[in-house]
C-alpha cells in the first residue's frame, strides 16, 4: 500500500541498469516515505519475440517498445491486483516540495470523477492553453502531453489492455496513451499546477528516448527548460496572480 491517501500502489518504471536514475528515485520518494514498486520486466536485453507481437514492424525502436511494455505491465498489475488508482513515475522524476499535500487536494478531486481518467501531474514547461488558469476546478481537463508523472484508475486500464487485444501499437508510450484513452473515450486532467518534473529535461539526466536532446549538454538542456518554463508558464501564472490579487482588493 502506499502512505499517499486514495493510492493504492505507486510504481516506478525503470530499468535495472540505469544506477543513477534508480539511486535517485529511491531517494527522492524514500525521503517522503512514499512505498513503490520498480517495473524492470521488458529490458531491451529481456525481450522476446512473443513480447512485440502487438507492435507495428519497422516503426518503434526497441528502447520505445521496451516502455510501451512496461507501462503495459502496470495495467496488468493493476487488474490482477484489483488496484483502483495507482501512481505512475518515470525514473527521473522529481517531485515538488509541497507534493504530499497536493497530492491530497488532487486525489479527494479524483473521488468525483466516474471511473476510466488518467490525471497528468507534469507538464511544468509546457505551454498553456487559453483560461486554464481561469479553469475553476482542482483538475482541468486536457490530454497529457508527456509521461513523468500520472495518476490512473483501474477502469481505464481494464479498457486499454482490451485495446490491446483488437490493435497493434505504432507510438512511443504517451502518444499511445493518448491514442488509445480518446479512441475509448477516456478523459485525461491536469492539476493546476505541475507537481512532477523531468529530470531528463531539468538537465539532471541525459535522455534515453528523445532523439531531440541526443547530444547536447546538460547546461543547455538545463538553460532551455528554465527559459521554456518561464515563458510558457511562469510569467502567465505571476500576471495571473497579479491580476487576480488586484480585482479582489478593488
Amino acid at each position: 500500500m502506499s502512505a499517499l491517501r486514495g493510492i493504492d500502489k505507486v510504481f516506478v518504471l525503470s530499468v535495472k541498469s540505469f544506477s543513477d536514475r534508480i539511486d535517485h528515485i529511491n531517494k527522492e520518494l524514500g525521503k517522503r516515505n512514499i512505498s513503490f514498486e520498480f517495473i524492470f520486466d521488458f529490458d531491451v536485453p529481456d525481450l522476446r519475440d512473443e513480447d512485440l507481437l502487438f507492435f507495428s514492424p519497422g516503426i518503434l525502436e526497441m528502447s520505445q517498445k521496451s516502455l510501451v511494455l512496461k507501462h503495459v505491465a502496470v495495467w496488468k498489475k493493476m487488474v490482477a491486483e484489483d488496484l483502483n488508482r495507482a501512481l505512475v513515475f518515470e525514473d527521473d522524476a522529481i517531485l515538488s516540495d509541497d507534493f504530499e499535500e497536493s497530492m491530497l487536494d488532487i486525489t479527494n478531486a479524483t473521488d468525483a470523477l466516474s471511473p476510466g481518467y488518467l490525471i497528468f501531474l507534469g507538464g511544468a514547461d509546457t505551454k498553456l492553453p487559453k483560461n486554464f488558469l481561469e479553469y475553476p476546478s482542482t483538475l482541468i481537463p486536457r490530454r497529457m502531453t508527456t509521461a513523468e508523472g500520472f495518476i490512473i484508475d483501474n477502469a481505464i486500464a481494464r479498457r486499454r489492455l482490451e485495446w490491446l487485444r483488437h490493435n497493434t501499437v505504432r507510438w512511443p508510450a504517451d502518444s499511445l496513451m493518448r491514442t488509445i484513452d480518446e479512441e475509448i473515450g477516456a478523459p485525461h486532467f491536469w492539476s493546476r499546477r505541475a507537481i512532477v518534473q523531468q529530470g531528463s529535461c531539468t538537465g539532471k539526466f541525459k535522455t534515453t528516448l528523445d532523439g531531440a536532446r541526443f547530444g547536447q549538454s546538460l547546461s543547455y538542456i538545463r538553460l532551455r527548460y528554465r527559459w521554456r518554463k518561464f515563458k510558457n508558464q511562469s510569467i502567465k501564472r505571476w500576471i495571473h496572480s497579479r491580476f487576480k490579487n488586484s480585482s479582489t482588493n478593488s
